[in-house]
């Protein structure tokens, strides 16, 4: 092994091909869990490759005397801002019509969250990435993009004092320290899985081993003279990412030393590839079909799962697996095509249009995330008969009665009460009883609207409840 200084960044097709594997495993398994039960760990395929590339570009620019800390954050803001603005546009139009104020209210957070680069803390708050109210969060798959930024606003910093520090000796200073960095990392990490699981998977502290393992892989050389061996070296990293996505599940402890697996199978692609001779690996993720796909795979990601919740949402049956990769990939392909490529090419030093454009619908939707959260979600837009049905908006559907009918540990309905046939009435107390609602909290969610219904139609009936224990 040996350190490297930076050279002119070079386009590797087949690192765009390891982009189409890591975005085609999240798209499938948020699709559907059983196809690829491990497909969440293309998230930390792209760390790896981000922070590669980022390493090599910043490296690059202060070896050669033209970095800037505003250069860079201008390429990242339009290579990033721009189709994640559109997305967060399109979500929220659609979030407008078909979510109820609770969930609105929610989302409404999230959407001040992204644009404050904070979403993986909201959503750490929240909910476990794989608990199934995860499924009601059109924008949660955007934690990772704060986890990048965050990282971002560290890591230019730290590579210039260490470039204006040891200029002389600067790769061996930055190896050293990215290495105690990854370590310190990810052992915070492994340690985190078991004492902090929701923590550990959102949080930059814990996922910035992933990233610097990509930075590292930017920093060292390790020249492979057989063809053979770097054959068997691509096929390991190549199987390691394959078996992480076909073999772990929701189940796995993750990140921690799990992650470790598919993040070296693409630190080997990455190592090793762009050899005299391409590889079998290589000509596998350079087909272009594959090379498509990784080159539309931000627009991908960001379009994939706001399509699967919304859709849900509305038509409560989930979309079929064709339906999303139909869908995505059209979206993703126009996005990538119409807004990701222009806004790529102009310098904001050349043109203030595009860069008012970002600020005017970033204000905008932060003014709309904003009024959504203070107005508990919109709860205005929908009928009466809608807002009827919000459980945490509507008070009215929330049983008053919960605490007296239901059986709870030392208070509320009591055997004694139900020996002498005492039980909270449902409807027009003058008919005689002929119905009972019985089970947990799943039939106190429907004691208003059957005691409403029950009283227009003039029957009456009785409440049992007991809390987590569902009929016999």
């Amino acid at each position: 092994m040996k350190l490297q200084h930076f050279s002119k960044l070079k386009y590797r097709p087949e690192i765009d091909g390891l982009r189409a594997l890591a975005v085609m495993g999240v798209l499938l398994f948020h699709a559907d869990r059983s196809l690829v039960t491990g497909g969440f760990v293309g998230v930390d395929i792209f760390f790896v490759i981000s922070g590669y590339l980022m390493t090599m570009i910043i490296g690059r620019e202060l070896q050669s005397g033209s970095f800037t800390f505003w250069g860079f954050y201008e390429r990242r803001i339009r290579r990033i801002i721009p189709a994640l603005l559109v997305v967060i546009v399109a979500a929220s139009a659609i979030a407008y019509l078909t979510l109820f104020p609770e969930q609105m209210k929610d989302f409404s957070q999230s959407v001040v969250a992204i644009l404050l680069f904070s979403s993986n803390m909201l959503f750490w708050l929240e909910t476990d990435y794989f608990a199934a109210a995860a499924h009601t969060k059109p924008l949660l798959h955007t934690w990772s993009l704060s986890v990048e930024e965050q990282f971002y606003l560290l890591f230019p910093l730290l590579l210039f004092l260490l470039y204006r520090s040891f200029k002389g000796n600067f790769q061996k200073s930055l190896f050293s320290t990215l290495s105690m960095l990854f370590f310190a990392s990810l052992f915070l990490s492994i340690w985190g899985v078991d004492n902090y699981p929701t923590a550990t998977y959102y949080a930059l502290p814990t996922r910035a081993w992933e990233l610097l393992l990509g930075s590292i892989a930017a920093v060292v050389s390790i020249p492979i003279k057989r063809h053979l061996t770097r054959e068997l070296l691509m096929l390991s990293g190549l199987s390691m990412m394959l078996y992480a996505m076909l073999f772990y599940d929701t189940n796995t402890k993750f990140p921690g030393l799990s992650a470790l697996l598919p993040c070296l199978g693409a630190f080997f692609i990455i190592l090793f590839g762009s050899g005299e001779r391409k590889t079998v690996v290589e000509q596998t993720l350079t087909i272009k079909p594959v090379i498509f796909i990784g080159l539309i795979s931000y627009s991908l990601y960001l379009w994939h799962w706001p399509i699967i919740v919304l859709s849900t949402q509305y038509w409560i049956v989930p979309p079929s697996i064709i339906t999303v990769l139909v869908s995505s990939t059209i979206l993703a392909f126009l996005s990538w095509r119409f807004v990701e490529r222009p806004f790529r090419k102009i310098k904001f030093s050349e043109s203030k249009k595009p860069f008012i454009a970002i600020a005017t619908t970033a204000i905008i939707l932060a003014i709309f995330g904003s009024i959504g959260h203070l107005t508990s979600g919109y709860p205005q837009r929908l009928p009466k008969q809608l807002a009827f049905m919000d459980i945490n908006g509507n008070k009215m559907l929330k049983n008053p009665q919960r605490e007296s009918c239901f059986a709870w540990p030392g208070h509320g309905l009591t055997l004694e009460d139900v020996k002498q046939g005492r039980f909270c009435k449902i409807g027009d107390p003058k008919a005689p009883v002929t119905f009972a609602v019985i089970g947990d909290s799943h039939a106190d969610s429907i004691f208003q609207a059957v005691k409403h219904t029950a009283a227009k139609h003039h029957q009456n009936g009785i409440f049992m409840g007991y809390t987590g224990c569902p009929p016999i």
